[in-house]
Protein backbone atom coordinates (compact mmCIF):
# COMPACT_ATOMS: atom_id res chain seq x y z
CA UNK A 1 0.00 0.00 0.00
CA UNK A 2 1.41 3.34 -1.04
CA UNK A 3 1.34 6.30 1.30
CA UNK A 4 -0.36 8.90 -0.87
CA UNK A 5 0.01 12.11 1.10
CA UNK A 6 1.78 14.73 -1.08
CA UNK A 7 5.47 15.08 -0.36
CA UNK A 8 7.49 18.29 -0.36
CA UNK A 9 11.07 17.45 -1.31
CA UNK A 10 13.06 20.62 -0.68
CA UNK A 11 13.28 22.44 -4.00
CA UNK A 12 14.00 19.38 -6.09
CA UNK A 13 10.77 19.16 -8.05
CA UNK A 14 9.35 22.65 -7.96
CA UNK A 15 12.48 24.61 -8.85
CA UNK A 16 12.05 23.47 -12.45
CA UNK A 17 8.77 24.85 -13.70
CA UNK A 18 6.29 27.48 -12.68
CA UNK A 19 4.76 25.91 -9.56
CA UNK A 20 7.81 26.69 -7.44
CA UNK A 21 5.93 28.20 -4.50
CA UNK A 22 4.48 25.03 -3.04
CA UNK A 23 7.34 22.51 -3.04
CA UNK A 24 4.83 19.72 -3.55
CA UNK A 25 5.47 16.48 -5.41
CA UNK A 26 4.14 12.94 -5.11
CA UNK A 27 5.99 9.80 -4.08
CA UNK A 28 4.61 7.83 -6.98
CA UNK A 29 7.79 6.28 -8.39
CA UNK A 30 8.15 2.56 -7.90
CA UNK A 31 10.50 1.06 -5.36
CA UNK A 32 12.40 -0.84 -8.05
CA UNK A 33 13.41 2.40 -9.82
CA UNK A 34 14.60 3.89 -6.56
CA UNK A 35 16.61 0.78 -5.73
CA UNK A 36 18.34 0.99 -9.12
CA UNK A 37 19.34 4.59 -8.44
CA UNK A 38 20.85 3.63 -5.10
CA UNK A 39 23.33 1.23 -6.68
CA UNK A 40 24.11 2.94 -10.02
CA UNK A 41 27.01 5.43 -10.03
CA UNK A 42 26.32 9.01 -11.06
CA UNK A 43 27.33 10.05 -14.56
CA UNK A 44 30.04 12.65 -15.14
CA UNK A 45 28.77 15.59 -17.20
CA UNK A 46 30.19 18.99 -18.08
CA UNK A 47 26.77 20.52 -17.39
CA UNK A 48 26.63 19.44 -13.73
CA UNK A 49 27.55 22.87 -12.35
CA UNK A 50 24.65 24.47 -14.25
CA UNK A 51 22.09 21.76 -13.45
CA UNK A 52 19.78 21.62 -10.44
CA UNK A 53 21.73 21.95 -7.17
CA UNK A 54 19.92 21.87 -3.83
CA UNK A 55 22.49 22.33 -1.08
CA UNK A 56 25.98 23.74 -0.61
CA UNK A 57 28.50 23.64 2.24
CA UNK A 58 31.96 25.01 2.94
CA UNK A 59 34.69 22.87 4.48
CA UNK A 60 36.85 25.96 5.02
CA UNK A 61 38.96 25.72 1.88
CA UNK A 62 36.51 23.90 -0.37
CA UNK A 63 32.93 24.36 -1.53
CA UNK A 64 30.82 21.21 -1.91
CA UNK A 65 27.44 21.28 -3.67
CA UNK A 66 24.91 18.47 -4.25
CA UNK A 67 21.90 18.04 -6.50
CA UNK A 68 20.06 15.98 -9.07
CA UNK A 69 21.30 12.63 -10.45
CA UNK A 70 23.68 12.21 -7.54
CA UNK A 71 25.86 15.11 -8.59
CA UNK A 72 28.42 16.23 -6.02
CA UNK A 73 30.55 19.15 -7.15
CA UNK A 74 33.80 20.44 -5.64
CA UNK A 75 35.48 23.81 -5.97
CA UNK A 76 38.92 24.58 -4.57
CA UNK A 77 39.09 28.12 -5.96
CA UNK A 78 36.14 29.71 -4.19
CA UNK A 79 33.60 28.77 -6.85
CA UNK A 80 35.72 29.74 -9.87
CA UNK A 81 35.81 26.22 -11.29
CA UNK A 82 34.03 23.00 -10.43
CA UNK A 83 34.66 19.28 -10.83
CA UNK A 84 32.56 16.21 -10.03
CA UNK A 85 33.34 13.88 -7.18
CA UNK A 86 33.10 10.10 -7.44
CA UNK A 87 29.61 9.15 -6.20
CA UNK A 88 28.20 5.57 -5.99
CA UNK A 89 24.55 6.56 -6.60
CA UNK A 90 22.54 8.60 -9.09
CA UNK A 91 19.50 9.70 -7.09
CA UNK A 92 18.82 13.33 -6.22
CA UNK A 93 20.78 14.55 -3.22
CA UNK A 94 19.01 17.15 -1.09
CA UNK A 95 21.43 18.17 1.67
CA UNK A 96 25.17 18.19 2.44
CA UNK A 97 26.80 19.03 5.78
CA UNK A 98 30.33 18.72 7.17
CA UNK A 99 31.38 17.99 10.73
CA UNK A 100 35.01 18.88 9.95
CA UNK A 101 37.14 19.76 6.95
CA UNK A 102 37.42 16.06 6.09
CA UNK A 103 34.25 14.33 7.34
CA UNK A 104 30.79 15.04 6.01
CA UNK A 105 27.53 13.48 4.88
CA UNK A 106 25.14 13.94 1.98
CA UNK A 107 21.56 12.63 2.00
CA UNK A 108 18.75 12.44 -0.49
CA UNK A 109 16.11 10.45 -2.28
CA UNK A 110 15.66 6.70 -1.79
CA UNK A 111 16.71 7.12 1.84
CA UNK A 112 20.31 7.48 0.75
CA UNK A 113 23.10 8.48 3.14
CA UNK A 114 26.61 9.03 1.76
CA UNK A 115 29.74 9.83 3.73
CA UNK A 116 33.10 11.34 2.85
CA UNK A 117 36.26 11.28 4.95
CA UNK A 118 38.50 13.14 2.53
CA UNK A 119 36.74 16.48 2.19
CA UNK A 120 34.37 15.35 -0.55
CA UNK A 121 36.79 13.74 -3.01
CA UNK A 122 35.22 10.30 -2.61
CA UNK A 123 31.96 9.11 -1.09
CA UNK A 124 30.74 5.80 0.29
CA UNK A 125 27.17 4.60 0.65
CA UNK A 126 26.41 4.06 4.34
CA UNK A 127 22.63 3.65 4.33
CA UNK A 128 19.60 3.57 2.04
CA UNK A 129 15.83 3.30 2.10
CA UNK A 130 15.82 -0.50 2.00
CA UNK A 131 17.97 -0.76 5.12
CA UNK A 132 16.08 2.12 6.74
CA UNK A 133 12.73 0.31 6.46
CA UNK A 134 14.23 -2.94 7.72
CA UNK A 135 15.90 -1.22 10.68
CA UNK A 136 12.64 0.54 11.56
CA UNK A 137 10.74 -2.75 11.51
CA UNK A 138 13.28 -4.43 13.79
CA UNK A 139 13.12 -1.51 16.23
CA UNK A 140 9.32 -1.49 16.13
CA UNK A 141 9.13 -5.22 16.82
CA UNK A 142 11.59 -4.87 19.68
CA UNK A 143 9.50 -2.05 21.14
CA UNK A 144 6.22 -3.91 20.66
CA UNK A 145 4.31 -0.99 19.09
CA UNK A 146 1.63 -2.37 16.73
CA UNK A 147 1.19 0.99 14.97
CA UNK A 148 4.92 1.41 14.42
CA UNK A 149 5.20 -2.19 13.19
CA UNK A 150 2.37 -1.60 10.71
CA UNK A 151 3.99 1.56 9.40
CA UNK A 152 7.40 -0.12 9.03
CA UNK A 153 5.88 -3.01 7.07
CA UNK A 154 4.25 -0.50 4.71
CA UNK A 155 7.64 1.16 4.16
CA UNK A 156 9.18 -2.19 3.25
CA UNK A 157 6.30 -2.88 0.86
CA UNK A 158 6.63 0.55 -0.78
CA UNK A 159 10.35 0.14 -1.42
CA UNK A 160 12.99 2.87 -0.96
CA UNK A 161 10.88 5.75 -2.27
CA UNK A 162 11.12 8.21 0.63
CA UNK A 163 13.81 10.90 0.78
CA UNK A 164 15.91 12.29 3.57
CA UNK A 165 15.63 16.08 3.56
CA UNK A 166 17.50 17.38 6.62
CA UNK A 167 20.89 16.62 8.10
CA UNK A 168 22.67 17.74 11.25
CA UNK A 169 26.31 16.75 11.83
CA UNK A 170 27.35 17.46 15.42
CA UNK A 171 30.85 15.99 15.06
CA UNK A 172 32.64 13.21 13.18
CA UNK A 173 30.82 10.54 15.20
CA UNK A 174 27.37 12.00 15.86
CA UNK A 175 24.87 12.94 13.15
CA UNK A 176 21.10 13.03 12.63
CA UNK A 177 19.07 12.68 9.42
CA UNK A 178 15.38 13.45 8.96
CA UNK A 179 12.96 13.33 6.07
CA UNK A 180 9.61 12.43 4.60
CA UNK A 181 6.85 11.01 6.79
CA UNK A 182 8.88 11.65 9.92
CA UNK A 183 11.84 9.47 8.91
CA UNK A 184 14.46 9.96 11.62
CA UNK A 185 17.81 8.24 12.19
CA UNK A 186 20.96 8.94 14.18
CA UNK A 187 24.50 7.63 14.43
CA UNK A 188 27.01 7.89 17.25
CA UNK A 189 29.74 5.83 15.59
CA UNK A 190 30.49 7.84 12.46
CA UNK A 191 27.77 6.18 10.41
CA UNK A 192 28.74 2.55 10.86
CA UNK A 193 25.26 2.10 12.34
CA UNK A 194 22.15 4.24 11.87
CA UNK A 195 19.47 3.88 14.54
CA UNK A 196 15.76 4.63 13.96
CA UNK A 197 14.49 7.38 16.26
CA UNK A 198 11.04 8.24 14.94
CA UNK A 199 9.62 7.09 18.30
CA UNK A 200 11.59 9.86 20.03
CA UNK A 201 9.74 12.61 18.15
CA UNK A 202 6.40 14.12 19.16
CA UNK A 203 5.21 13.76 15.57
CA UNK A 204 2.14 11.48 15.61
CA UNK A 205 1.04 12.53 12.12
CA UNK A 206 4.45 11.57 10.67
CA UNK A 207 4.84 15.03 9.17
CA UNK A 208 7.72 15.69 6.79
CA UNK A 209 10.82 17.25 8.38
CA UNK A 210 12.69 19.75 6.19
CA UNK A 211 15.24 21.46 8.42
CA UNK A 212 17.44 20.82 11.46
CA UNK A 213 19.65 23.15 13.48
CA UNK A 214 21.76 23.19 16.63
CA UNK A 215 21.18 26.27 18.78
CA UNK A 216 23.32 26.30 21.88
CA UNK A 217 22.89 22.79 23.29
CA UNK A 218 19.40 22.30 21.84
CA UNK A 219 18.44 20.62 18.56
CA UNK A 220 15.54 22.10 16.60
CA UNK A 221 13.56 20.59 13.72
CA UNK A 222 11.11 22.24 11.32
CA UNK A 223 8.65 20.72 8.87
CA UNK A 224 5.25 20.70 7.27
CA UNK A 225 2.10 22.10 8.85
CA UNK A 226 4.21 24.42 10.98
CA UNK A 227 5.93 21.58 12.81
CA UNK A 228 8.68 22.71 15.21
CA UNK A 229 10.37 20.22 17.54
CA UNK A 230 13.04 20.77 20.20
CA UNK A 231 15.42 18.42 22.00
CA UNK A 232 17.29 19.50 25.13
CA UNK A 233 18.82 16.08 25.83
CA UNK A 234 21.06 15.52 22.84
CA UNK A 235 18.37 14.00 20.64
CA UNK A 236 17.01 11.42 23.06
CA UNK A 237 13.58 13.06 22.92
CA UNK A 238 11.91 15.84 20.94
CA UNK A 239 8.91 17.85 22.12
CA UNK A 240 6.66 20.15 20.13
CA UNK A 241 7.31 23.87 20.26
CA UNK A 242 4.37 26.27 19.75
CA UNK A 243 4.44 27.35 16.12
CA UNK A 244 3.49 30.78 14.77
CA UNK A 245 2.50 29.37 11.37
CA UNK A 246 0.56 26.32 10.18
CA UNK A 247 2.15 26.10 6.73
CA UNK A 248 5.31 24.31 5.68
CA UNK A 249 8.59 25.50 7.20
CA UNK A 250 11.52 24.75 4.89
CA UNK A 251 14.52 25.74 7.00
CA UNK A 252 15.57 26.60 10.53
CA UNK A 253 18.86 28.18 11.52
CA UNK A 254 20.66 29.85 14.42
CA UNK A 255 21.89 33.41 14.70
CA UNK A 256 25.20 34.51 16.25
CA UNK A 257 23.62 35.51 19.57
CA UNK A 258 21.56 32.40 20.24
CA UNK A 259 18.52 33.61 18.34
CA UNK A 260 16.63 31.29 16.02
CA UNK A 261 14.86 31.77 12.68
CA UNK A 262 12.34 29.68 10.74
CA UNK A 263 11.33 30.27 7.12
CA UNK A 264 8.80 28.76 4.75
CA UNK A 265 5.92 29.06 2.34
CA UNK A 266 4.80 32.35 0.83
CA UNK A 267 7.53 34.41 2.44
CA UNK A 268 6.76 33.49 6.03
CA UNK A 269 9.73 34.08 8.34
CA UNK A 270 9.89 34.28 12.14
CA UNK A 271 12.54 34.89 14.79
CA UNK A 272 12.78 33.73 18.41
CA UNK A 273 15.16 34.98 21.08
CA UNK A 274 14.01 32.53 23.78
CA UNK A 275 14.50 29.10 22.27
CA UNK A 276 11.19 28.95 20.46
CA UNK A 277 8.99 29.76 23.45
CA UNK A 278 7.67 32.73 21.49
CA UNK A 279 8.11 34.07 17.96
CA UNK A 280 8.07 37.46 16.27
CA UNK A 281 7.20 37.70 12.60
CA UNK A 282 10.03 39.08 10.48
CA UNK A 283 9.34 42.08 8.32
CA UNK A 284 7.53 40.34 5.46
CA UNK A 285 10.20 39.35 2.90
CA UNK A 286 7.58 39.07 0.14
CA UNK A 287 5.24 36.43 -1.28
CA UNK A 288 7.87 34.04 -2.63
CA UNK A 289 8.54 30.90 -0.63
CA UNK A 290 11.78 31.17 1.33
CA UNK A 291 13.91 28.08 0.79
CA UNK A 292 17.08 28.64 2.81
CA UNK A 293 18.77 31.09 5.11
CA UNK A 294 21.84 31.90 7.19
CA UNK A 295 22.75 34.51 9.78
CA UNK A 296 25.86 36.63 9.26
CA UNK A 297 28.40 37.31 12.00
CA UNK A 298 27.08 40.88 12.30
CA UNK A 299 23.61 39.53 13.11
CA UNK A 300 21.92 40.17 9.77
CA UNK A 301 19.82 37.51 8.04
CA UNK A 302 20.27 36.36 4.44
CA UNK A 303 17.51 34.38 2.71
CA UNK A 304 17.05 32.83 -0.74
CA UNK A 305 13.68 32.40 -2.42
CA UNK A 306 12.00 30.10 -4.90
CA UNK A 307 11.58 33.18 -7.09
CA UNK A 308 15.33 33.57 -7.41
CA UNK A 309 15.85 36.47 -5.04
CA UNK A 310 18.46 37.09 -2.36
CA UNK A 311 17.06 38.94 0.66
CA UNK A 312 19.17 40.64 3.33
CA UNK A 313 17.47 41.49 6.62
CA UNK A 314 18.57 43.60 9.55
CA UNK A 315 19.69 42.25 12.93
CA UNK A 316 16.16 42.16 14.29
CA UNK A 317 14.74 40.54 11.14
CA UNK A 318 12.38 43.51 10.72
CA UNK A 319 13.20 44.80 7.24
CA UNK A 320 14.63 43.17 4.13
CA UNK A 321 16.32 44.48 1.01
CA UNK A 322 16.54 42.53 -2.23
CA UNK A 323 19.86 41.82 -3.96
CA UNK A 324 19.83 41.01 -7.67
CA UNK A 325 21.55 37.75 -8.70
CA UNK A 326 21.53 37.81 -12.53
CA UNK A 327 20.84 34.44 -14.15
CA UNK A 328 20.57 32.56 -10.87
CA UNK A 329 17.00 31.35 -11.35
CA UNK A 330 15.04 29.87 -8.43
CA UNK A 331 17.34 29.37 -5.44
CA UNK A 332 17.47 26.50 -2.94
CA UNK A 333 20.41 27.06 -0.58
CA UNK A 334 23.43 29.15 0.33
CA UNK A 335 26.60 29.34 2.41
CA UNK A 336 29.47 31.76 2.95
CA UNK A 337 32.55 31.53 0.75
CA UNK A 338 36.06 32.44 1.82
CA UNK A 339 36.28 36.20 1.98
CA UNK A 340 32.71 36.50 3.23
CA UNK A 341 30.90 36.39 -0.13
CA UNK A 342 27.80 34.27 -0.68
CA UNK A 343 27.74 30.97 -2.56
CA UNK A 344 24.26 30.10 -3.86
CA UNK A 345 22.69 27.03 -5.50
CA UNK A 346 19.43 26.44 -7.29
CA UNK A 347 17.74 25.55 -10.56
CA UNK A 348 20.55 27.04 -12.68
CA UNK A 349 23.33 25.47 -10.60
CA UNK A 350 25.93 27.58 -8.81
CA UNK A 351 25.82 31.36 -8.42
CA UNK A 352 27.57 33.89 -6.21
CA UNK A 353 26.73 37.27 -4.76
CA UNK A 354 28.30 40.07 -2.77
CA UNK A 355 26.89 40.84 0.66
CA UNK A 356 25.81 44.48 0.73
CA UNK A 357 27.59 46.61 3.32
CA UNK A 358 26.05 46.96 6.75
CA UNK A 359 24.31 50.24 7.44
CA UNK A 360 23.51 51.13 11.03
CA UNK A 361 20.12 52.46 9.97
CA UNK A 362 19.07 48.91 9.06
CA UNK A 363 19.60 47.74 12.62
CA UNK A 364 17.54 50.42 14.32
Amino acid sequence: MKIRRPLAVTAAVILVGTAIATKLAATSSGGEAHATGITAATQVTKLASTSLLLSIASTGKRLVAVGERGHILLSDDNGGTWRQASVPANVTLTTVRFASASTGWAVGHSGLILQTRDGGETWTRQFDGIRAAQATLLAAEAGGSPERIKKAKLWIQDGPDKPFLALLALDEQRAFVFGAYGLSFMTDDGGTNWTPMDDRLDNPKALHIYGAALVGKSIFLAGEQGLILRSDDGGNSFRKVPSPYDGSLFDIFAGPTGDLAIIGLRGHAYRSVNGGDSWAECGHPGEESVMGGIALSDGRYVLVTAGGHLLVGDQACRTFSSVDVPGAGPLAGLTLRQGGELALVGAAGYAQAQIPPYFSEAGK
